[in-house]
């Protein structure tokens, strides 16, 4: 199974990394519009992140959506991240991985229970709501007991046609949403092995 994941995650990294800035750019502008229109019937705390390069650059989506409360997430250690809320850029720190990161201040940092839901990235999706990471579990393990909505973003080239592989400890999507889909996953199906 790690290998099959492994031997996944190099094939869509090469695809995600072949879009062009330009590319990247389009689809990210149709996913943020995706989501602004969601956004205008919710409320709370949701988490968002720092795109790495071959992510969804979402972060136009916090001004157009004043309403809601966005927090960061910060890797603590080897297993773990909190989310933190930022006000402005000078709040944010590039960590080792080139991914800016909230500096982690304990007054900024927000419980699980408080934070409404999760937009995740990931290297690839698929309409079950399997998520493949990087290989590191940090929203597997953050994700573990959180009753909030969970929303998976990605590019096109990182919607998978097939079943991912998943075990019993990765964490499923409530939606998968790329710039052409948005797929609604249906939780009783993934359970019950569909």
């Amino acid at each position: 199974m790690v290998i099959e994941k492994d031997s996944l995650r190099a094939q869509f990294k090469k695809e995600l990394i072949s879009l062009s800035k330009q590319e990247k750019r389009q689809q990210s502008d149709r996913i943020v519009n995706k989501l602004r229109e969601f956004f205008l019937n919710q409320k709370g705390c949701w988490t968002i992140f720092s795109p790495l390069n071959d992510e969804p650059n979402i972060l136009s989506l916090m001004p157009a959506t004043p309403h809601i409360t966005w927090v960061f997430p910060k890797i603590e250690n080897k297993e773990q991240i909190q989310f933190y809320k930022v006000v402005s850029k000078e709040e944010m720190l590039t960590n080792l991985f080139g991914l800016d990161e909230p500096k982690g201040e304990e007054i900024d940092r927000v419980e699980r229970s408080d934070i409404t839901g999760c937009i995740v990235p990931g290297l690839a999706f698929d309409r079950f709501g399997t998520r493949l990471g990087r290989g590191g579990g940090y929203y597997d393990r953050y994700l573990e007991n959180f009753k909030g909505r969970k929303l998976g973003v990605t590019f096109n080239e990182g919607l998978s046609s097939e079943a991912l592989p998943r075990k019993s400890h990765d964490q499923i999507m409530n939606t998968v949403i790329s710039p052409d889909a948005w797929i609604e996953v249906d939780t009783s199906e993934v359970n019950n092995g569909f």
